[in-house]
């Protein structure tokens, strides 16, 4: 039977390392789902529920030069903006604590597949939040250069 180069190289701080990374992670998961379920239910309850409705609250933004825009804007999309954004936090979240689980499952049985797992789950992590925050900033410089 072949050995794995993983028993070999990593040696017992590496370990201690990734099981110290991945109980953060699973940490971080529960309360990145945490936060998700927050703003699903506070933002729409908010959204739903506010005392001024939707269309006043566009058209209070829409008299302001710089946010006139937003009276072409249908109300239902900041409700969708709201759902989009939890998903997202939801998503991260589930990655996040699948990251920990492979890690911890890595710690206790040295297996390669759980190894490869964790890896493959913080590659996503890094992926995912990469572009949203690439998605982000390319906004912030749109908004920049449309209000000079």
């Amino acid at each position: 039977m072949e050995q794995s180069i993983f028993n070999t190289e990593l040696t017992t701080n590496s370990n201690n390392i990734i099981h110290s990374m991945a109980r953060w992670s699973r940490f971080l998961g529960i309360v990145f789902i945490i936060v998700a379920a927050l703003i699903l239910i506070g933002g729409l309850g908010a959204f739903f529920y506010a005392g001024i409705s939707q269309s006043e609250m566009l058209d209070a933004l829409g008299s302001v030069p710089q946010y006139a825009w937003l009276a072409n804007v249908p109300s239902y999309a900041i409700a969708i903006i709201i759902v989009i954004t939890s998903i997202l936090t939801g998503f991260v979240g589930y990655l996040y604590y699948a990251l920990g689980k492979n890690g911890i499952t890595y710690f206790n049985t040295q297996e390669e597949v759980a190894f490869e797992k964790t890896f493959q789950n913080a590659k996503q992590i890094f992926l995912l939040t990469s572009i949203v925050s690439s998605i982000g900033i390319l906004i912030t410089i749109m908004s920049m250069i449309a209000f000079l």
